[in-house]
């Protein structure tokens, strides 16, 4: 019998519940699957805007008022993916929502670091000084940055990494003028000692803002809401950047993304997600958010989703739908899974959570709810066997999916499961020709009859698993 274990909870098909066109002489597991455990009661109050795993730990944070009804959960709190259970961050609370999660070494040792739009971080009911925009985690208690330049009223952080050992950190920040709020974009560094910023050198016309950041070709990407960079304001000869949405830096120059990503019909784009991802066809940076066109206004069409190479643009098959929008990635089992509120492909339907194979999108265990503004999920990361999705919905699968139901801001999509009979996909505890016959009959497709591997798709790894325990009795 297949069954998945995690923490001391087995998870099997119920009577009488078997995958559909397999005959099975026993129970067996329905694979992949969703477990709403983690959703119910989930995350009340508000919604999910950052999932983050981190050792043996899910981080999770939004602008919600409580994580699965444990006191000390508002705006962020902790899933242990072993026990299942949550937790604060001590005895802190935000005063606002949190954006993200990330890690660094000042030399003391590595520490969580998280991002939002808050104020300041109330710890033991005190206000903890210049905690606007940034703090960071030891494992037992919140602390500020060291000389954080965060300070003004529009200071605020939403993604970061570490980039040779520095610190690197992007958000919005911004000042008032004759009344007027201008609004730029933050791009940070710190060392551990030593701050650098970047803000009033950017240029944008809707509230600029760095939201997302990764790592690719030994240079540090990041996008958001923007269109230029101008390292020195004074000197009218200094080169303009243009860049619409996206650019990268290399530790020392700042530099376009061939030209960005924008929208054909509006000034409104911006970009929300950065993956690395290798599909077969060389690694490349895949970029998600709301655009269509890549390098200018009236360039290649890739709806929400694009993918550079270092070099050029890559148009992809994306999601249509005027305004819609790739809010998150996540690479798992080879994989690379995307959320957001799209509802279509180029080829047909997937309902805000998608995987691509390749060639295309295709949707994952039935979506998240329909809707321009419901049931949308905004994060996604993974666990050992399953992806956690964090966002504003009520429900998971649409009633479609295997497991699916009821959840509130948080589901759990179980992707690979533990087996005690490694090949035996009919479900009799015997490998042999009936095995065997049901992976050839669906090979080369998208189904779980003849999935030995739990992946989803029936290929040559279901086969080798199948062949190489042909002839076992379990």
């Amino acid at each position: 019998m297949n069954q998945r274990k995690r923490g001391g909870i087995l998870l099997s098909a119920m009577a009488g519940l078997t995958v559909a066109g397999v005959a099975s002489a026993g129970p067996i597991l329905i694979c992949p699957v969703w477990d709403l455990e983690i959703g119910q009661p989930g995350a009340v109050g508000g919604s999910v805007s950052a999932v983050e795993r981190i050792g043996d730990e899910v981080f999770i944070g939004g602008g919600f008022s409580s994580l699965g009804g444990e006191p000390g959960t508002t705006r962020w709190g902790r899933y242990d993916i072993g026990t299942g259970q949550f937790s604060g961050l001590g005895n802190s609370t935000p005063d606002n929502f949190v954006a993200g999660f990330f890690t660094y070494d000042d030399g003391n040792g590595e520490q969580v670091y998280i991002a939002g739009s808050f104020n300041s971080v109330t710890v033991n009911g005190q206000t903890l000084p210049n905690s606007r925009g940034l703090v960071r985690w030891d494992g037992v208690k919140v602390s500020a940055i060291p000389n954080s330049p965060f300070t003004g009223t529009f200071d605020f952080m939403w993604d970061g990494l570490d980039y040779n050992g520095l610190l690197v950190t992007g958000g919005n920040g911004g000042y008032i003028d004759g009344g007027t709020i201008v609004q730029k974009p933050t791009f940070a560094t710190w060392d551990g000692t030593t701050w650098n910023t970047w803000s009033d050198e950017f240029g944008g016309l809707v509230a600029p803002v760095i939201i997302a950041m990764a790592e690719y070709q030994g240079e540090v990407y990041f996008g958001g809401r923007f269109s230029s960079f101008d390292e020195d304001l004074n000197d009218p000869n200094n080169p303009l950047i243009e860049s619409n949405n996206i650019m990268k830096w290399d530790g020392t120059d700042f530099s376009s993304v061939g030209g960005g990503v924008f929208r054909a019909t509006s000034i409104v784009s911006q970009v929300l997600a950065l993956q690395v991802f290798d599909d077969g066809s060389g690694e490349k940076l895949y970029v998600g958010g709301r655009f269509d066109r890549l390098g200018s206004q009236s360039g290649t069409v890739s709806a929400a989703v694009a993918r550079w190479d270092g070099t050029q643009w890559e148009a992809m098959p994306g999601f249509p739908q005027a305004g819609r929008e790739v809010r998150g990635f996540e690479v798992f089992n080879g994989e690379l899974y995307a959320v957001g509120n799209f509802e279509q492909t180029d080829l047909g339907q997937a309902r805000k959570f998608a995987k691509w194979n390749g060639t295309s999108w295709e949707e994952v265990g039935g979506g998240f709810g329909l809707g321009a503004s419901a049931d949308n999920p905004a994060a996604i990361t993974s666990t050992d066997d399953s992806l956690i999705i964090g966002g504003a919905f009520t429900q998971a699968g649409n009633g479609e999916g295997p497991g699916s139901g009821s959840a509130t801001g948080l589901a759990e999509w179980v992707a690979l499961c533990e087996t005690d009979c490694p090949g035996d996909v009919t479900g009799d505890n015997s490998v042999d020709l009936a095995d065997l016959n049901l992976v050839l009959a669906n090979f080369g497709e998208v189904t779980s009859d003849g999935d030995a591997d739990g992946s989803g798709n029936v290929d040559l790894a279901d086969l080798n698993l199948v062949l190489a325990n042909f002839g076992t009795d379990c």
